[in-house]
């Protein structure tokens, strides 16, 4: 009976000190949810042809987002480049695309006959060279051997065209009058054309190397036309009619980055820019640089045109940055905190 008594007694103690020492954490302890994960954002980006640099770096930029957003998606689309994206975004059937900064900035401000003042810059990319690829059979080697030629313009782009009157005017050479024929066109196009024999020079813009030139040059019909730079720094630095050329520098392609061009060619070249949409959400905007900058390193090594880039550089969009971009660099100290 004792010993019961002696047990029932330190039962109750060990009760006692157990309760003294946080009982309360005898309870489950409560745990806050698990934030629940995003739901995916799919969107699309509009680039050019296939064979052109901006689809090139779209894929890249997609497949490292792909990886490594746990929510963001991006799909690639191929278009007739700057204007039809410029149209796509605005009008909400894309979310991001490609276009020229001076291009893109005239239609920010309703010049030239567009108007597209929802578009936000996300990042500049490569460089938007003008590429004058002519055969070589017809006799084209320099700007003066245009006279009574047939040309033309493989693109849509305003400013396209007007560099190309530019050049010519500074030679001598009037486009209305002294061409056999010209003709403004799509890249593809134009490409087929100049190897139908239908043309004797296109222009090209776009990033470099581009995989349409570099398989035209692979044939060795072909060569690309080269501006001195003393010229081509008069002609940028003059008005051609309303056209300024003020976002354009002068670009050398270097010898070898084409097949057969064992030479230096000096081009004319903007800045090209990633663009989306006011109302696109702030953070998957930040979420799609984030990423871009995180991996950087290796989405540069995928292509030439981009190898090179300076992020200092990337902010400089011409029309004004969305919110998340802003926001992030910010962050990375590219804009001012204020």
């Amino acid at each position: 009976m004792l010993k019961s008594i002696k047990l029932l007694a330190l039962s109750m103690a060990l009760i006692l000190v157990l309760g003294s020492c946080g009982g309360a954490s005898s309870a489950p302890a409560s745990t806050a949810p698990a934030p629940a994960p995003r739901s995916e954002a799919k969107y699309t980006i509009g680039t050019a042809t296939a064979s052109g640099v901006h689809y090139a770096v779209g894929t890249l930029i997609a497949d490292a987002l792909g990886k490594n957003s746990d929510y963001l998606r991006l799909f690639p689309q191929v278009t007739g480049g700057g204007e039809e994206n410029g149209r796509n975004v605005s009008a909400g059937e894309y979310e991001f695309g490609f276009w020229a900064v001076d291009s893109i900035l005239m239609a920010y401000n309703g010049e030239g006959g567009l108007s597209f003042p929802n578009l936000r810059g996300v990042m500049t990319v490569q460089c938007n060279a003008a590429q004058y690829i002519a055969r070589i059979d017809s006799g084209i080697k320099t700007w003066e051997d245009c006279k009574g030629k047939r040309i033309g313009i493989g693109t849509t782009s305003t400013i396209g065209e007007m560099i190309t009157r530019a050049i010519l005017t500074h030679y001598g050479i009037d486009w209305d009058k002294d061409l056999a024929k010209s003709e403004i066109l799509g890249n593809n196009e134009a490409r087929e054309k100049l190897q139908d024999g239908d043309l004797d020079m296109i222009y090209i813009a776009g990033g470099y190397p581009m995989a349409g030139i570099v398989e035209l040059m692979s044939t060795g019909n072909y060569r690309l036309i080269s501006t001195p730079k003393e010229d081509l720094e008069t002609i940028l630095g003059a008005k051609y009619v309303d056209y300024s050329f003020d976002t354009y520098g002068v670009y050398t392609i270097g010898a070898g980055t084409y097949p057969n061009q064992d030479y230096d060619v000096v081009v004319p070249g903007g800045r090209l820019l990633i663009f989306t949409r006011d109302d696109i959400p702030e953070d998957d905007v930040y979420e799609f640089l984030k990423v871009v900058h995180d991996q950087w390193d290796t989405i540069k090594e995928g292509h030439l045109a981009i190898k090179d880039l300076d992020w200092s550089e990337f902010p400089k969009t011409g029309i004004p940055l969305h919110p998340g971009a802003e926001r992030f660099y910010k962050e990375i100290g590219l804009v001012p905190a204020s």
